[in-house]
């Protein structure tokens, strides 16, 4: 898995002519609908391309079939969310709790598909904590203002262990305070 983050900056080019078309400036998605990477081509246009046109590399990208980029004017972007430019979108519970807000979707580059997505709960949570991850089950719903996940499934959302608390050493705190 991936973060879109990790992949907007990487370089895009053409699987069959080899050359540079641009570079992947943002992601559009919708948790409910396909993936869409937006691309600032060499010339200064916005095109966009669906996930599934995309093979994903280390540090750059290549579009299987040029022809399937589109201008973005071309896509209905009513219901997606754009990453990094977009406010954060809420996750709540179907009983009303507040679990955070999403920072950032993780990408299945080999299944072409949201797999995940990163919540940041609150500012003292990312640096004490680090930022929490919650792995999609298909139970989730998403209408482009927010996210809400049933009860049980908040159950699923852990620490992504990135914060100070691992840096120091305290990774197992949970376990010491039940001892």
């Amino acid at each position: 898995m991936k973060k879109s983050k990790d992949i907007i900056g990487a370089q895009a080019y053409d699987a069959h002519s080899g050359g540079r078309i641009g570079v992947i400036s943002a992601v559009l998605y919708n948790i409910n609908e396909p993936v869409w990477f937006i691309i600032e081509t060499t010339d200064g246009r916005e095109m966009a391309v669906f996930f599934e046109d995309l093979e994903i590399g280390v540090d750059n990208s290549i579009i299987i079939d040029s022809s399937k980029i589109r201008s973005v004017k071309d896509i209905d972007v009513t219901s997606l969310h754009k990453i990094p430019d977009d406010e954060p979108l809420p996750v709540i519970t179907g009983e009303g709790r507040y679990v955070g807000r999403i920072s950032d979707i993780l990408l299945d580059v080999n299944k072409k598909r949201v797999d995940g997505v990163e919540i940041s709960a609150s500012l003292v949570d990312d640096i004490i904590k680090g930022r929490n991850i919650l792995l999609l089950t298909g139970n989730e719903i998403s209408d482009g203002k927010g996210m809400k996940i049933p009860e049980w499934e908040y159950n699923n959302v852990y620490e992504g262990g990135k914060g100070l608390k691992k840096l120091l050493g305290f990774q197992n705190s949970e376990k010491i305070r039940k001892e």
